[in-house]
Formats: structure tokens, sequence, C-alpha cells
């Protein structure tokens, strides 16, 4: 145990001088946490900005006047800012990209919509906008379904109302009842769709305790992947330092001494251990400082966060088990963990992967090490069962480190390591 401790001070004393490898690592999930926290977190209260339209009435009629109207009442006045224009300055105006979309009213437009021949209204959308153009249009759709509608139903009393119009002259009484009854008649048939309407909104004010309870830290769902990602390039530099001591001779006169094989291997997978477990507190705690992170189960995030550095430390040990020398082990370590990382889901959440992917997911470490520690941040973050995972994760850190140490020692007797 003494010589376990002895190598086990001299490979940390070691890697404390020339930290800057394992320090970038570890830097690097909090800065892309950052990132990708910042870009999908909503900061403030979101608002639209207001849609400027512009539109040119060359009709000035009932119809065409009901139409503008249509665009200064209720929500959509907040909506919307409304710019009544000739045709040619509204049309330099949009050259210009000085508003989302000209509406165009043309002239006869009221006559022919009462009489019910065919007849549009033209959008022209702002082809530099971004969302806001798209809505004056779906606006624009919405309302013309609307009058068309409105004339189908209504096209009885139009008539009679339009027949019954000469010159100047007022219309007389019986005009009024036949116009009202047609109006009423009309009214009826639609009367179970629109009275009371079939479609009912309701409003809920939601408590400011229930919109706590609402909110979510994103950076704790992209964190744990990418800390992990971390991990086991970290585990990597670690078995890197056993393939260096293989090529310089230091491991060969260490064999040569009463120090026997096992101690060895453990004392190395004992600071392998030690830097990525280690690399993974300063991570949580510097996302806790940084991102306001808090644990809902903290005695299961530690769980966590050792049988990860654990399992890392296992599969990184049996990499150099079948590598040995550092340039070929350093090449296909970053291959295998890129490669392990992208179908795990480091680096995206697990929970916008395909279904086919998260089924290749759950043959790697990743997927069972990112579900644990999500799951001890938030229960939201994770549909899984805990001890699922910490039995998955275990079995994998019992395989791999039993094969790595099995596999190093039978290498040591015949007169090299790794």
């Amino acid at each position: 145990m003494r010589i376990i401790w002895t190598l086990l001070r001299k490979d940390i004393s070691r890697r404390v001088k020339s930290p800057a490898g394992v320090l970038l690592l570890m830097a690097i999930p909090l800065v892309i946490s950052m990132i990708f926290g910042t870009v999908f977190s909503p900061s403030g209260e979101q608002k639209l900005p207001r849609l400027k339209l512009l539109i040119v009435d060359s009709d000035d009629s009932f119809v065409s006047r009901f139409i503008k109207g249509s665009f200064t009442q209720g929500e959509l006045s907040e909506m919307i800012e409304l710019q009544e224009v000739g045709i040619e300055d509204g049309r330099e105006m949009m050259d210009q990209g000085e508003a989302a979309a000209l509406l165009e009213i043309p002239e006869g437009f009221g006559d022919d919509f009462l009489n019910e021949r065919v007849t549009s209204l033209r959008l022209i959308k702002n082809p530099a906008g971004q969302f806001l153009p798209d809505i004056a249009e779906k606006i624009t759709d919405t309302l013309a379904l609307f009058l068309d509608y409105a004339v189908r139903i209504l096209a009885d009393p139009i008539r009679e109302i339009r027949s019954s119009q000469n010159g100047d002259a007022f219309p007389t009484l019986e005009s009024w009842n036949a116009t009202g009854a047609l109006f009423y008649t009309s009214i009826e048939k639609i009367e179970k769709y629109v009275l009371p309407p079939v479609i009912e909104i309701e409003s809920e004010v939601v408590k400011d305790e229930e919109k706590e309870q609402g909110d979510i830290n994103l950076f704790g769902l992209f964190l744990p992947g990418i800390a992990l990602m971390s991990l086991l390039f970290i585990a990597e530099i670690a078995f890197r330092d056993l393939a260096v001591e293989n090529s310089g001779g230091q491991l060969r006169r260490i064999i040569v001494t009463p120090t026997r094989p096992f101690e060895i291997l453990f004392g190395k997978l004992a600071y392998a251990f030690s830097l990525v477990y280690l690399s993974f507190i300063v991570m949580a705690v510097s996302g806790m400082l940084i991102f306001g992170m808090t644990l809902e189960n903290p005695a299961l995030f530690i769980l966590g966060g050792a049988l990860s550095s654990l399992a890392c430390t296992g599969l990184m040990g049996l990499v150099y088990s079948f590598v040995g020398e550092e340039k070929k082990g350093e090449a296909v370590s970053s291959i295998f963990i890129i490669f392990m990382c992208l179908m795990g889901g480091s680096f995206v959440p697990q929970q916008a992967l395909p279904d086919f992917l998260r089924s290749v997911a759950r043959f790697t470490l990743n997927h069972w090490s990112i579900d644990l520690l999500q799951g001890s941040i938030s229960s939201r973050f994770t549909d899984g069962n805990a001890l699922t995972d910490i039995l998955v994760l275990s079995g994998i850190t019992f395989v791999t480190i039993s094969l790595s140490v099995l596999i190093l020692k039978r290498k040591m007797f015949r007169g090299y390591a790794a």
C-alpha cells in the first residue's frame, strides 16, 4: 500500500508541475455550456417587434375601410403599426426596407366584393425581413378568408340592400323589414357555431411560485455531456504518461526493483481516477458558482461523478492496454472518444436525439453517465432509472478495469508495459 501511495504521489506531483493540458480540458465544458445555455435560455420578457404594415387604399369604400379598421382593433393594434400611403410612396418605402409588407386594395374592390365577383388583395412582402412579413401574410390570409365566408353567408341580405337602393332615396320600411329578416335567417343558419362559439379561449394567471417551479437551468442540461468528454480526455492523458514511461525506460527500471507489477498498475489506476475525479469536482463546483446550478440530489451527483470517473479510467486503461505506444494511443483514443461522444449525446442533449440514435447511445458510456448526472441535477432532465444507470456504470467499470489490469500485467511479465 505504501508503494502504491508513493507512485500516486509521484504522478500527481509531476502533473501539478505541468497542469496546462488538464486545466484547458476543464475549462472547455464550462465555456461551451455557457455559450449553449446563453443561446437557448430565455432572458427577460420576450416581445415581438411591432409589424409595420403599409396600406394603399385605391377603393375608399365601406369594405376597404372595414379592412383598414380590422388591423387596428384589439390585440392587432398592439402588434401592427398601420400607415396609409400612396402607391408610389409605398413602393419606394418597401424598396428602402422601411416596412415589413405593403397591402394594396384595388379600385372597385368593395363593389366587386358586394356583387360576389372575383376580386383580390395584393400583399407585397419585404424579402429582407425575417418573420414579420410572414406574420403579415398570415393575418391577410385570415382576413381574406373571413371576408369570403362573410359574403357567402350574408349574400341574400346584401343583395336585398343593393337592390333596394334607388339613387339617394332612403329605403322604405318594408325594405328594412325584409332585409332584417334575411339577416336573421342567415345568422340563424350558423347560430350553433357562433352563439356560443365552438372554440373558447380561456386565460389563466400563473402565480409567481409556479413560474419559479417551471424555470429550469439549461446550463445543467448541457454541462454533464460536455464535461464527460473532457473527463475521457483527462483519463487518456493519465494513461499516456504510462506509455511515455514505457518508451523512456522508467517503467522497466521500476519493474526490476522489488516493486510488484500489480502495485504499479493500481498506482496508475489510482492516479488516473484521482485526476479524473478531481477534475469532475472542479468542473461541478465551477458550474454551480458560474451558472447558479443547484442539485436536486447531491448524494446521487457525487456517486454519479465517482462512477463516471471510474468508468472513464477503466475505458481509457483498456484502450492503452491494447495500443501501448504514446502516439498511436493518442490517435486511437481521440477518435474513439469523439465517436462515442457523438453517438452518446455529449454534443447534443440526449432529449434532442432521434429515436434510432437513442438506441445506439445505450451502447456508450456517455448515455448512462449523462443520464445519471442530469437526473441528479433535475428529475425533469431524465425519464430514466437512476438504479439502472448505477448498475450499468458499475458493470462497465468492473469489466474495463479487470481487463486492462489483466492485459497490462501480462505485458509487464513479458518485459514491457503497455
